[in-house]
């Protein structure tokens, strides 16, 4: 009787992980700074950034899915208007630790959809046309994930890269956001 007492808590013990008590589709928010960076940061201050995701993990395993939207805001420099890029992305996300650690390290990396637009603040006289590019970009990262009861909060940075071609600036837009978010 004892060892089967035993055998069940054991299981129970192994089985009842955060990992294993979590949904596999979870979904949450984010919001931080945005620094861009390269010929991109010369012609723009640092900003703001807020985003929604739904994240798909894989039992058993220490990889997720991660379906993202944000949406980045930066000063264009010494002028009165500004950046904005809107990115809807796929990512990977790897963690190289056990669940059952306070703080979850991980490698995020993946591609996705980039809109990119310099709006004016203000109207401007014989000013109607602004400057946008919509094409495919990378990013890549590391971040720490800290599993709570019922949700868990992470915090984050990543390289964004974008080619903007000779449609919009030169050559390409790169920005970092560093993020801090909850998942549910």
């Amino acid at each position: 009787m004892n060892k089967t007492l035993l055998t069940a808590v054991a299981a129970v013990t192994l089985f009842a992980s955060p990992a294993s008590a979590q949904l596999p589709v979870s979904f949450g928010v984010t919001a931080g700074a945005t620094l861009p960076v390269g010929d991109f940061g010369d012609i723009n201050d640092a900003g703001f950034n807020f985003g929604a995701h739904a994240r798909l993990a894989m039992p058993v395993l220490p990889f997720a899915l991660r379906f993202e939207v944000q949406h980045n805001r930066m000063e264009f420099t010494d002028t009165d208007a500004n950046t904005l890029v809107t990115s809807g992305t796929v990512n990977g996300d790897y963690e190289f630790g056990s669940t059952m650690m306070v703080a979850v390290p991980y490698f995020t990396a993946g591609l996705g959809g980039y809109y990119i637009k310099t709006a004016l603040k203000g109207a401007t006289a014989g000013t109607t046309r602004y400057d946008d590019v919509t094409n495919f970009g990378l990013n890549a990262g590391f971040g720490v994930r800290m599993p709570l009861a019922g949700f868990s909060t992470f915090a984050e940075a990543r390289i964004h890269w974008v080619s903007t071609g000779d449609e919009f600036l030169t050559g390409s837009a790169t920005y970092i956001p560093l993020v801090f978010g909850i998942t549910f």
